[in-house]
């Protein structure tokens, strides 16, 4: 007897492209939910980050019982007028580090964080990205060159190797001189005081320092733009030691 062989029916144009289509769209649903993690995991690694900041700020405030101080350069004091943004952490850490009580609590910070530089770099870090598009500081242009003020020095980068900026409450209001009181008795440090970093970046409030994180896109944004701008919408992924009353943040 002969035995009949029915041939398989083949896959047609139409399922093949059916097929391939499905596996296309399985893979993109894949990468993007890994982005997606990845992105998270990014902003809470930042978000641990500046949670230790903040710890060794409440920590050194507590051992030396006062604010670290602002100045418009007339008087002695922890933090300076017209110090680029970039390095505004690098001068809070030099003082707060120097307390035995906040060593262990930076030490939390994950070395790959961390950046040490001073007067023998042979070119500006790679995070001084001068000119960088949503990146608010008017004295970045002098961020270059100020680098030789510093030795030994302490810059915390976020997840995305951008350095976190500390903004400063700024110094207690001289009243009786006319100077307007916020809330917590301070000056707002706007656009004729420290190239408005409270306005840009958000006020810090109750004499606390703010911590702020540029985000995933690399760009602080700026606050004092009109709501809707590209350059407020930019400070919305901002990642910060905490809130501002803001509607618009």
């Amino acid at each position: 007897m002969t035995r009949r062989i029915t041939p398989r029916p083949a896959f047609t144009l139409v399922e093949m492209l059916i097929a391939i289509g499905v596996v296309i769209l399985l893979a993109a649903i894949t990468v993007s939910a890994s982005i997606a993690l990845i992105q998270k995991s990014e902003v809470r690694q930042t978000d641990s980050t500046i949670t230790v900041l903040d710890l060794a700020m409440s920590e050194w405030e507590a051992q030396s019982d006062r604010k670290l101080t602002w100045t418009d350069g007339t008087l002695a004091a922890d933090l300076q007028d017209g110090t680029p943004h970039v390095y505004t952490l690098t001068e809070v850490l030099r003082t707060i580090r120097r307390s035995g009580a906040v060593a262990p609590i930076l030490a939390q910070i994950k070395p790959e964080f961390v950046y040490t530089y001073g007067v023998d770099e042979p070119d500006p870090p790679p995070w001084i990205a001068l000119g960088t598009p949503g990146d608010p500081d008017p004295n970045a242009a002098a961020a270059g060159g100020a680098i030789g003020n510093f030795t030994n020095e302490l810059a915390v980068l976020d997840a995305w190797g951008t350095p976190i900026r500390a903004v400063h409450p700024g110094r207690l209001a001289n009243v009786g001189s006319g100077e307007t009181a916020q809330a917590d008795g301070t000056i707002l440090i706007d656009t004729s005081a420290w190239y408005g970093v409270e306005t840009i970046y958000g006020p810090a409030e109750n004499r606390r320092i703010r911590f702020v994180s540029a985000g995933p896109d690399g760009q602080f944004g700026d606050l004092r733009a009109e709501d809707g701008t590209p350059e407020h919408e930019a400070a919305h992924d901002n990642v910060v030691s905490y809130p501002i009353e803001d509607e618009h943040e």
